[in-house]
């Protein structure tokens, strides 16, 4: 008999950040301005981090790793939403722009069920 999983939400966060960084890095290579390149190496920077430290500890809920975590997520959270106001200046092909902005609103609910 097959037990039922727990709702994780580690795993939603790692699934949503994993599309995200993976949009952003198909943005950066198909795009010739500098800045726009600068910006989304920062933000994907920062979203590899948040996805290296995730895979590099087994967290639970309400530990002071969770929390740290969570902050961090919290932290993020406010950067895409700062890029996602952007997003049609920063990535001019409007294909690309609308990819960057799902997998932006998935990442964001993601982060979202990590709330304290």
């Amino acid at each position: 008999m097959k037990t039922k999983r727990k709702n994780n939400p580690f795993r939603a966060v790692r699934r949503a950040y994993q599309e995200l960084h993976s949009e952003l890095v198909k943005a950066y290579w198909k795009t010739d301005n500098r800045t726009a390149k600068n910006s989304i190496q920062d933000l994907s920077g920062d979203i590899y981090d948040l996805l290296s430290e995730l895979e590099s500890k087994a967290f639970s809920d309400k530990t002071a790793d969770f929390k740290c975590f969570a902050l961090k997520a919290s932290r993020i959270s406010v950067k895409i939403e700062k890029s996602r106001k952007q997003i049609g200046k920063i990535i001019k092909s409007a294909t690309a722009a609308s990819k960057i902005a799902a997998a932006m609103d998935k990442a964001l609910e993601a982060s979202a069920n990590l709330v304290l």
